[in-house]
């Protein structure tokens, strides 16, 4: 006969499971390959991503200078708009452009519409979500997080969600193709990391919890996928150690 386990025995597992989790800064506990973007970090996601990405404000003022180029009563799109820090720019900074955010963490839309309640923001998950057709769309750091059968597909869908003239403006994390240009590249993003107040257990912790969940390219691999889906004209527009930020114009 098969035996049940009591309450307290699943209290147990479930504490020697909570166990595995290590802090990660700003008050994120997170275990090995468990990553997530919910569990109390919309909240703290503003702090936090700042500290982890360098020039991230400064990629969004890059942004704003793109969306100048494109129709100013045109539509734009954020993809993976997390707590909607950039859809709030675009609103601002372009009051007659249609701009919507959309992110499939129900906790980072919350937090969207928490701070800037009239925005629009949507819960979906990208593979599932209806595109419909724009003039910008910006994906910053979102295909890194998409397994790389999945990411071809939604490169693809947004190339054919772009108007004639339109422009994907991409943000990744990446990897070196050497080891021991990605050990020198990992040690210098140690670095910045521990200047903006990380220890390194956090560091090591953050990068364990990534495991299986963050899947960055190489620059060339990245560059390679968006001519492949028919991206005509590809520049770069950013780079700050391991992140780097192209145009794509259909």
């Amino acid at each position: 006969m098969e035996s049940s386990e009591s309450l307290d025995q699943v209290r147990a597992r479930c504490a020697r499971a909570d166990s595995s989790a290590s802090p990660v800064g700003d008050g994120i506990t997170r275990a090995p390959g468990k990553w997530t973007f919910g569990e109390g970090l919309p909240r703290v996601f503003n702090r936090h991503v700042r500290r982890s990405i360098p020039g991230y404000d400064e990629l969004h003022a890059k942004c704003l200078e793109h969306a100048r180029t494109l129709p100013q009563a045109g539509r734009l799109l954020d993809l993976g708009c997390s707590t909607g820090t950039l859809t709030q720019k675009l609103r601002s900074a372009y009051p007659n452009a249609e701009v919507v955010g959309v992110d499939r963490e129900p906790g980072m839309i919350e937090e969207a519409y928490r701070l800037d309640p009239t925005g629009h923001y949507v819960c979906a998950d990208l593979a599932q979500f209806d595109l419909g057709r724009w003039d910008g769309v910006f994906a910053l750091y979102v295909l890194q997080f998409i397994p790389e059968d999945q990411r071809w597909a939604l490169l693809r869908k947004i190339r054919e969600a772009l108007l004639p003239g339109g422009s994907l403006l991409l943000a990744e994390k990446v990897r070196e193709k050497d080891p021991l240009e990605e050990a020198r590249a990992r040690a210098e993003y140690h670095a910045f990391k521990r200047a903006q107040g990380f220890s390194q257990a956090e560091i090591l912790a953050k990068e364990r919890s990534l495991s299986g969940v963050l899947f960055p390219w190489t620059v060339d691999e990245n560059l390679r996928a968006l001519a492949s889906v028919g991206f005509q004209r590809i520049e770069p527009l950013f780079s700050s150690l391991c992140f780097h930020a192209w145009i794509a114009w259909v």
